[in-house]
């Protein structure tokens, strides 16, 4: 069951009071201030925020959204009275095939007032339910667990063509960067994206693969300083709408035409296009040396559980760094990898980190987890004794670099005002004008294309202002 931190006394009112309305499910919950300010607080089990549900607008109606495969949201307005709602979606041939979840629920009055939002936490079989009063509460258990469907028809192989694979010149150092102008053309159904990389004769990934979105564009790909000279070849793979995936590339060493390689089917089918080529020369004077960091701060030095940490990391390399990167950075106490978050930016990249409502109290240390440099090399960080150490090409004395350093208190925080069990029931249900008691989606599994995963919504109205 998915449960907020809260006192022994609430969880036996509320069991008391919400449990027989729903069957036996409990659900856990917190109102405004008091205890349910920090109820608000994620905890260390809890999935990590940043989702795309939460930074969605909210309209004002009865609606649902589903997210696909890919993560498209799609919403689904939801019709019905007696506060049981329903509401449907054709899947057709250019949809994608795989996993439809219910991500979002959105509920209204029959004034059309916005009531209730339940959001799907994380990859959990539970939704978090934010009224419009400012009360919370969670759901999970037999009432949600059918939050999703299965598209599983078979997709039909459409044409994809490949119309053009250049790049922009044919010749290339070590080290250095190149673009390559790509198209082509799919069905009715479309193209999402496709994704290109250096590969050798037999076939092998160089380097780090770049994704060009639609049918059309540039990728930009650097060779590795150390990929020894010779002969390679771009390849790729190009993902359609509807969910198929189809490698570009040569069935053979020695092919001159690109195929499209299916891996579900096995099956390639021949282009048109001939394979293109790129000879790698040595460069004495490639960048070969991993990047460093120069320092990594943590302010405030002392951080209360339910506040937020400034994480920022400052890094050097010999030549250039990207003008963006993302760096994933470990957390814990003692050094322990006990969570992450991610710091964005150049030279000197920034992050926040909110502490959890259940964080161990001590001395705790972030650092970061690797790094890369313009011309892609990478160095990986190792900590010991409350610092840590970048090693990776051409780096022959590592430095140790102080971790960022913050205190968390040992004492856990105390519970605020909690509920009285004199306090009438009915003022307790006032922050709840209607309990989420069924989600369900139908049917399981979508098998024919054209049909409609159907998503039924039911509430409780405690409030008798539902429609």
């Amino acid at each position: 069951m998915l449960s907020p931190l809260i006192g022994r006394r609430t969880r036996s009112l509320l069991g008391v009071v919400l449990a027989p309305l729903v069957g036996g499910l409990l659900l856990s919950a917190c109102s405004k201030g008091g205890a349910g300010e920090q109820a608000m607080c994620r905890k260390m089990s809890d999935p990590m925020p940043g989702l795309p549900s939460s930074d969605r607008p909210i309209a004002r109606s009865l609606y649902a959204e589903v997210k696909s495969p890919s993560g498209v949201y799609h919403t689904i307005q939801l019709e019905g009275i007696g506060a049981s709602y329903g509401g449907t979606k054709a899947l057709t041939k250019c949809d994608e095939r795989g996993q439809y979840t219910v991500e979002r629920v959105v509920l209204v009055n029959a004034k059309q007032e916005l009531v209730a939002v339940a959001n799907r936490i994380g990859n959990t079989a539970g939704f978090r339910i934010d009224y419009a009063n400012g009360s919370t509460t969670s759901i999970a258990g037999t009432a949600v667990a059918n939050y999703y469907t299965e598209y599983a028809t078979t997709v039909t192989s459409g044409a994809v063509t490949l119309l053009t694979v250049a790049p922009s010149t044919p010749q290339i150092r070590q080290g250095d960067r190149m673009s390559v102008t790509v198209s082509l053309q799919g069905d009715e159904c479309g193209l999402r994206q496709s994704q290109w990389w250096l590969a050798t004769a037999s076939g092998q990934v160089v380097g780090t693969a770049q994704t060009v979105m639609g049918g059309s564009g540039s990728a930009f790909l650097t060779v590795p300083a150390e990929l020894a000279p010779g002969t390679y070849y771009i390849e790729g793979r190009v993902d359609t709408k509807n969910g198929q995936s189809l490698d570009v590339k040569r069935q053979n060493a020695a092919d001159t035409i690109y195929k499209l390689y299916d891996r579900k089917s096995g099956i390639y089918t021949a282009t048109t296009y001939p394979v293109v080529k790129v000879e790698v020369q040595a460069n004495p004077d490639a960048d070969r040396t991993a990047p460093q960091a120069v320092q990594m701060d943590a302010t405030p030095s002392r951080v209360e559980r339910c506040q937020q940490v400034n994480l920022s990391l400052k890094l050097s390399d010999e030549r250039s760094l990207p003008s963006n990167q993302t760096v994933k950075v470990w957390l814990g106490p003692d050094g322990n990898m006990l969570t992450s978050v991610d710091l964005t930016g150049g030279e000197t990249l920034y992050g926040t980190f909110s502490l959890p409502l259940d964080a161990p109290g001590g001395v705790w240390y972030a650092y970061p987890d690797k790094i890369v440099d313009a011309a892609g090399n990478e160095s990986r960080a190792s900590f010991a004794g409350g610092k840590f150490t970048l090693t990776g090409n051409g780096i022959a004395t590592p430095k140790a670099v102080q971790a960022a350093t913050f205190i968390v208190p040992t004492e856990m925080p105390k519970p605020g005002e909690l509920p009285d069990l004199a306090q009438p029931p009915t003022d307790l249900m006032a922050s709840f004008p209607a309990v989420l008691t069924e989600l369900k989606v139908t049917p399981s599994a979508v098998t024919r294309d054209g049909d409609f995963l159907t998503v039924r919504v039911t509430w409780m109205d405690l409030s008798g202002t539902l429609k």
